[in-house]
């Protein structure tokens, strides 16, 4: 198993229907291409993606799709490699946005109360990547 972790910045805010749409077009993308992961998006603008899959799909996913995504930029490889086994048995993502409210109940969207139930699964496999996910989203709101 491949994975990959990336961070951006988004080119503008993205409000609740965007990040749906995100979400919607993600997800069959992945679904597509065989990929799982998750990827978080921060009340100042910020993505910060894991995903995982066969080598050739996740590079591909990245290199040709993902860099050249309008909707942001500054796109920084932070660790990719191989890894024994997936850590993600889904695609979601997870948003810390002030309208976290109002997003619609969606297959893979997921409350940020919620992240650490997915966390818990990473960290049996891979206690980095879990630390450095918790780490980067503590700085906007505490995981319950």
């Amino acid at each position: 198993m491949y994975y990959l972790l990336y961070r951006s910045q988004a080119t503008e805010a993205l409000n609740a229907a965007q990040l749906t749409c995100l979400l919607e077009q993600a997800r069959e993308f992945n679904l597509r291409h065989n990929l799982t992961g998750l990827l978080l998006y921060t009340t100042d603008h910020q993505f910060l993606q894991v995903f995982e899959g066969d080598k050739q799909a996740v590079r591909t996913a990245y290199y040709e799709s993902i860099v050249h995504d309008s909707r942001h930029h500054d796109c920084f490889v932070l660790s990719e490699g191989l890894w024994r086994h997936g850590s993600f048995p889904d695609w979601s993502m997870a948003f810390l946005t002030p309208e976290h409210e109002v997003l619609p109940r969606k297959p893979g969207l997921l409350a940020i109360s919620q992240l650490h139930r997915v966390l818990s699964v990473v960290a049996r496999a891979h206690p980095g990547l879990s630390q450095l996910l918790l780490n980067f989203v503590e700085r906007y709101e505490p995981i319950s």
